[in-house]
Order: C-alpha cells, then structure tokens, then sequence
C-alpha cells in the first residue's frame, strides 16, 4: 500500500469523533472513537474502502482478508478486537498518537516504514497491476499521459521505477475516487495492487495488465514504536496461523 515523506494512512471517511462507535465488547464491532484502554479490546485501524482486503457489507460490518485475518489474530492472542475505520491518509498518524494499538490494512512494507514504526513478519505478498481501457492495452505504461494511483502509496515509487515522470502520475485520495476519476476520463489508466483494481475492473470496462516488472509489495501488521512485546505476541501468532494452516486458507479464499 502506501509509502511516502509523510505518515500517512489510507482510504476511507471518518463520519465523526463522536458518533458510530459500536459495543467495544463485540468482536468485529466498528469505531470512530479515539483513545485506548489497553484492558478493552485490541484496536486495529483500517480503512474499509480497500476491497477485498476490507470494506464494510451492506450491516456495516467489516469484511475481507485482513479482516479475517485480524481477528485470527486476536483469538491467538486471547483479545477481543475493535475495528477503527479511519481514512486511509489518518491510519498511520493515529497509530503514532496511541489511538490505535496496530495497524491491520494491506500496508506495505517499506524503508520509511521500518524507521518509522514496527512491522510483523510479512503476513501476504501482492502483486501491481495496470488496469485501463482496451484502447489503450498495447500502450506501454511509460506512454501513458495520467495514470491514476493511490496517493501516498508504494505505486507512485514503482512507476518512477518503471520511467514514468512525476508528471504523469494523478494521486488520488482512496478506491472511490480512483474508480470515479477512472469511469470520468480524468486518467488514462489506474495502476495499484492488484486484487484492488480486480474489485475495480468488475465496475467499469477495462483490461488488467500484469508484469513482473510493476512490482511486488509485501504487507505487514504496523505497531507503533516501542510496543516490542506486542510485536511479540503478533509475530507469534502469526507463526500459529501459517504452522496450522490458517494464514494458507484465507490466502486461498483470496486468491480464488
């Protein structure tokens, strides 16, 4: 996911400081509510505009794979869990304030990252991907005038990788508007992880293009600094997962 100079989160609104925050004492519930008792349950921020990673079903509820896969981890880890919904941009910022005790939302790991904050051991690896109009299938990424891209995410870095000019590249705030800048002609083409612009390709006309050479990012559990025996207890029960085939499971019901 998202990388850049600034601490950043990821997509998402954030209907009020006051208001939506469900029983703490319901696995699964939802919040926008800020501060942390370490005796309630664990607090993981997301953002639930990112499928099939996590987005919220017609009940509100959170669904997806790291929605899954968070609340794997707090059984292992004998905690309850209260999902924060927050924009994508306030994730990582709300962390770094103690309102939240991690960070569950297709984060990649990144250099700045790892400075930053502390990261689990890699939970999922996703590969980048090209999604835009048939048209424009044969064109190469470099020709392409506006690629639409998550701001602040690891895309903006693959592509200057790949000799796109800064200039070509459009940031745009979540999957919303990169669906919506996509479907308006504002951008020629939309480039990101791939099982997001799959979700995405469903809803408006397009082809997905895959190269090895677009990328890979790997996605991690992100803690603020200095919660090492937290991180302890992540890593560990992240380790049960794969040892008991968990983590292989809800990668398959992803994949397929």
């Amino acid at each position: 996911m998202a990388v850049g100079s600034k601490v950043a989160g990821r997509r998402g609104f954030l209907v009020g400081l006051g208001v939506l925050a469900l029983s703490a004492c319901k696995e699964g519930a939802v919040s926008t509510l800020f501060g942390r008792d370490r005796a309630s349950p664990l607090r993981v921020g997301i953002n639930a505009e990112y499928p099939p990673f996590e987005s919220l079903d017609a009940a509100g509820q959170p669904v997806g794979f790291d929605i899954d896969l968070t609340r794997q981890l707090a059984a292992r880890m004998g905690r309850e869990v209260e999902f924060v919904n927050l924009p994508w941009r306030r994730l990582l910022q709300s962390l770094s304030q103690g309102r939240l005790e991690m960070v569950v939302s297709a984060i990649a790991v990144t250099p700045i990252r790892q400075r930053n904050f502390l990261l689990s051991t890699p939970y999922y690896s996703e590969r980048q991907a090209l999604l835009r109009p048939a048209a424009l299938a044969a064109q190469p990424v470099q020709q392409l005038a506006r690629i639409g891209v998550l701001e602040e995410s690891t895309a903006e870095g693959h592509l200057a990788r790949l000799g796109v000019a800064r200039r070509h590249i459009v940031d745009l705030p979540d999957a919303v508007a990169m669906e919506r800048a996509y479907r308006a002609g504002e951008v020629d083409a939309l480039f990101g992880d791939e099982h997001l612009l799959l979700a995405l390709q469903k809803n408006v006309s397009g082809e997905l293009g895959l190269d090895a050479a677009f990328g890979l990012d790997t996605y991690a559990v992100v803690l603020a600094k200095g919660e090492d025996a937290l991180l302890l207890e992540v890593n560990a029960a992240l380790q049960a997962l794969r040892e008991d085939g968990t983590l292989a499971h809800l990668t398959a019901l992803l994949e397929g």
